[in-house]
C-alpha cells in the first residue's frame, strides 16, 4: 500500500498522473521479509500505469543492501532504459 500510495502521491504533487515511474526490486539477500516487499512491488507494478520494475539480483553488492561501483553503474543504466522505454510507449 505505501508504494502505491507514493506513486499516487508524487504523480498528484507533479500534476502528472501518468507519470513514468521506475523501481528498483529491493534485493537485500539475508534481510527479513524481502520475498514479502518484492512480491509486494511485482504486484503494484503489474497493476500500476507507466511503471517498470527493475531487476538486481545480479548486482555486486558492497554489504547487504548497498551496491558496488559496477553495480550503481549498470543500475543506472536499466533506470535510464526502463525510463526510455516508458516514454516511448
Amino acid at each position: 500500500a505505501n508504494l502505491q500510495d507514493f506513486i499516487t502521491y508524487i504523480r498528484g504533487v507533479l500534476n502528472s498522473p501518468e507519470l513514468p515511474l521506475v523501481i528498483g526490486r529491493i534485493n537485500a539477500p539475508s534481510k527479513p521479509f524481502r520475498d514479502l516487499v518484492r512480491d509486494a512491488q511485482a504486484k503494484v507494478v503489474s497493476v500500476t500505469a507507466a511503471t517498470r520494475l527493475i531487476d538486481t539480483d545480479d548486482l555486486g553488492l558492497l554489504d547487504i543492501i548497498h551496491y558496488d561501483a559496477a553495480g550503481l553503474v549498470t543500475l543506472g543504466q536499466r533506470f535510464a532504459a526502463a525510463t526510455s522505454d516508458l516514454i516511448s510507449e
